[in-house]
Formats: structure tokens, sequence, C-alpha cells
């Protein structure tokens, strides 16, 4: 199967290009900016889709979006775009969303390390909004251009170590198969546990969760948005 991907589409309406696409082409992956921002096209897209012997995937926006900034503000916002983007597509019986992993930044030498920081954390917000909507997230890999993240296979496991994005482990799901194994690992997680149930660490954690938790549930709420993790009857719980 081939499939095509052109920022260029986005720049002509959706009902001229996707019938001109299905004719040379099996995939699509549709750039999510200007006349192709879902938010505008879901309708006519549902509308049109089954006429279409095409499959489809989603480039989310670029353009004023990263998920790595260090104003965290506009980090913020990058992810609520994201969420938005995973609930189109979730409308849309997506499956796929692709996004970058953001920039550092380009004003102030050596802040690499914090914008990895960054962008982890949006991440792993990702990676929780992605199992809420059903919808898989693709980070891309970036080209050598300065203040890009992701441009290495290196750049890319850091980026995604600790943010559950890197995929479960064979070896460990192997080994558990094991009853010596399970024995081991279940001592190992208790202390562990024992370890991250301390005071200090849970409030930790908890300041961190409620900060990114908020951002997305009052976003959701304003948008009418109900899910497992936004109701208005149960807000200050779910916190």
């Amino acid at each position: 199967m081939i499939g095509i991907s052109c920022t260029e589409f986005s720049a002509y309406d959706f009902k001229e290009v996707l019938p001109e696409v299905a004719k040379e082409f099996k995939h699509w992956e549709i750039f999510a900016e200007a006349e192709h921002h879902l938010r505008g096209i879901e309708g006519l897209f549902n509308t049109m889709k089954d006429a279409y012997e095409l499959s489809y995937s989603i480039h989310a926006p670029i353009s004023d979006i990263n998920l790595a900034s260090l104003n965290e503000r506009i980090r913020e916002d990058s992810v609520i775009e994201m969420l938005a983007t995973l609930e189109s597509a979730a409308n849309l019986d997506i499956g796929l969303v692709t996004v970058h992993p953001g920039l550092t930044c380009m004003a102030v030498p050596y802040m690499e390390e914090k914008a990895v920081m960054k962008a982890k954390k949006s991440l792993g917000a990702l990676d929780r909004l992605s199992d809420e909507y059903g919808v898989a997230v693709a980070i891309e890999n970036m080209p050598s251009f300065p203040f890009m993240l992701g441009q290495t296979a290196e750049d890319m496991k850091d980026l995604l170590d600790g943010t559950h994005m890197s995929g479960e482990s064979k070896v460990l799901k192997a080994l558990l198969q094991r009853e010596d194994m399970r024995e081991k690992f279940a001592a190992v997680m208790s202390d562990l546990t024992a370890y991250a149930f301390e005071e200090t660490h849970i409030k930790e954690v908890l300041d961190e969760l409620c900060e990114i938790s908020d951002n997305e549930q009052f976003y959701a709420l304003d948008k009418g948005i109900t899910s497992t993790w936004a109701r208005r009857e149960n807000f200050a719980e779910s916190r």
C-alpha cells in the first residue's frame, strides 16, 4: 500500500483534495492545519469518507505548537491543541496521530536538557490521552535542523523513556511466565512501592499530576466533553 502526506494539500478545500488523493493512493496522512484543521472538516469528512477506498491517519498541527516550550503556558496550550486533535481523530474513527516532539529555546543557548524534560512531561500527558481516546500517538523523528528535538534514535529513546510510549517489554513479559521470576519481581516491586509511597514522594507526584490534569479537564469541561476523567459532577474527586 502506498500512501501520501503533503503539507501543501492543506491550502486547498478538503472536498476537492480527497477525490484526487483517492485516485492515486491507498492511504492519506491528513496534515491537520489551515483548510484541513480537523475541527473544521469533521462533518464533511464523515459524509465523504465511505465513498473512497482510503485509510487515514493524522499529522497533528505544528504551527505555533511546541510541546517542549520552556514557557509553561505555551507548552500547556500545545498539549491542549493535541488533546483536541486526538478527540477529533477519535470522532472520525482514525486510529493514529503523528506529533512533533518540540523545539528547544531558539533565543537562549544550552537549554536542550530543560526542553527535553518539558517534552517528556507533554508526551506523558499525551500517553494518558491516547489511552482515553483509543488513538495511538506516534512521535516523529526530526531532521538535523537547529533547535529540533528527536533527531537521532538515541534522542528519541531519551524523549520516550518514562512516558510509557516506548511500548511493553517483551523480555519482561517472557520472564514473568516463570513462577520464580514472578516472585522476585513481586518482591522488588514491593520494595519500590514502599519507597514510592513515602509522603514526600506522594506529594511531588500528586502536584505534578494535578498540574497536568487541571488543564486537560478544564479544556474538556469548556468544550462539553465528558469522559472518565472529565465530568462536572466529579471534577473535584478526579483531581
